[in-house]
């Protein structure tokens, strides 16, 4: 029955996690450290008897006004879907197509160029510089022929984040491309101009975010876009009518009412970043200075660190996948979970 198919949707890769060994430290899918905040499960649990109802995909069970409240947006230009990563393969999917070109940094997270191929488009990666952090220029070479282009800041896997020149960049690529700035791990990151406050200012920009980090709603599975309204009512009418559940809805709607919290969250998040990037810098593993919850290193050998690390109940990804086999990435532990995952790389890269 392949015959079917088109051939630009065959063979391209899925995202599989696996499951890891009972007890083992999850540190290579960038999730929080926390799981959902106090007010988000008890949304969640007074919305149980409620299942058997539709979710409101309209309104979002109030989580539309409050953000577009907390942002400072109109609400009609926020578009919820399953992840951040949903709706950026929603928006590629809409604004390319077959002998399109869509560009992103490279190393980056695969999933960018996926889209592409999953709508017959050609992925075009551009190589980030050799200390991580993204050629804006030439990222706007590639943007001159593109149909989309997708600038991630912070980038996964190097969490480099962009902190001069994105509003220039913003102005000149969308000039000829549809310009996403995907900021799933702005929370983490340092005061700066983002694409959010190019966007209130009026450039042509859709920006990602989501509530799978800070907000320790990953397995909610919800994000979302800011953009033009006439471009939400497109989209919305090509996304399915119900990919948010209330469940997450509810869930990310009560979690805004925990910021203290979840600010807590990002000030311990800097500090054991900060004190792992010494620790793998005490180690010579070379990591990179980082903008999110996880750091890119490279130890001598990436492969035999990560086994020497999954031995000890420690799981890390080496970045192969994403474009840098002589590098890993390491999610940021918890306080309490942070002397053990040090001693492990001592030993790892030993």
């Amino acid at each position: 029955m392949l015959r079917h198919v088109p051939d630009y949707l065959r063979g391209t890769p899925v995202f599989a996690i696996g499951a890891p060994p009972a007890g083992a430290l999850r540190l290579d899918l960038n999730e929080g450290a926390y799981g959902p905040t106090p007010s988000a499960r008890a949304a969640i649990t007074a919305m149980l008897p409620s299942l058997n109802r539709y979710p409101d995909a309209d309104g979002g069970h109030g989580l539309r006004a409050a953000l577009a409240e907390r942002l400072a947006v109109s609400d009609d230009a926020l578009l919820f879907g399953a992840g951040s990563n949903s709706l950026q393969g929603l928006l590629i999917r809409i604004c390319a197509g077959p002998g399109a070109r869509v560009a992103y940094s490279w190393p980056g997270f695969p999933t960018f160029g996926w889209a592409a191929r999953r709508c017959g488009a050609d992925p075009v990666p551009v190589p980030t510089r050799r200390d991580g952090t993204d050629d804006l220029d030439a990222l706007l070479a590639a943007a001159r022929s593109a149909s989309v282009v997708v600038l991630a800041t912070p980038n996964n896997p190097t969490g480099r984040v962009v902190t001069e020149g994105l509003e220039a960049f913003v102005a000149e690529a969308s000039q000829h491309a549809l310009v996403l700035i995907d900021e799933a791990y702005h929370e983490y990151a340092p005061t700066r101009t983002t694409g959010v406050d190019l966007f209130r200012a009026g450039h042509e920009v859709i920006v990602l975010r989501t509530f799978s980090k800070a907000w320790g709603l990953a397995g909610c599975r919800i994000g979302y876009a800011i953009l033009a309204p006439a471009l939400q009512r497109v989209a919305r009418s090509v996304q399915e009518t119900f990919e948010v559940s209330a469940l997450s809805y509810v869930a990310a709607r009560a979690s805004l009412d925990d910021h203290a919290i979840v600010a807590e969250r990002l000030a311990e998040n800097a500090t054991v970043r900060a004190a792992l990037e010494s620790c793998l810098g005490d180690c010579g593993a070379d990591p990179w200075t980082s903008a999110a919850n996880f750091v890119s290193a490279g130890p001598p050998d990436p492969e035999r660190f990560a086994e020497r690390m999954a031995a000890e109940g420690i799981i890390v990804r080496v970045t192969t996948a994403f474009g840098d086999p002589a590098r890993v990435r390491i999610g940021v532990p918890g306080e309490a979970d942070a002397p053990r995952v040090f001693a492990a790389i001592g030993r790892a890269v030993g």
